[in-house]
């Protein structure tokens, strides 16, 4: 149990509601990346409704981001 001494400082000084969000989009990213941006899958995987997953990517700002090869075309591919 923490102590109520006033001199006992909780390392992370940001407030609870900040640091459970961080640790969420985390799990959220994580689990994203484990179904290779699959979002049915990703959802399942956290027990929740794709449109529920959907919610929290938008809150979050997550979304995929194409890797460079693909932005550029292929490779071999004239310019």
């Amino acid at each position: 149990m923490l102590e109520t001494n006033p001199g006992f400082l909780f390392p992370d000084r940001r407030p609870l509601k900040e640091m459970v969000e961080d640790y969420e989009r985390k799990i959220v990213l994580m689990a994203l990346e484990l179904s290779h941006w699959n979002q049915r899958r990703a959802a399942s995987s956290l027990g929740l409704l794709p449109s529920t997953l959907s919610e929290k990517m938008k809150r979050f700002g997550l979304r995929r981001v194409k890797e460079e090869a693909t932005e550029h075309g292929s490779p071999g591919e004239a310019a």
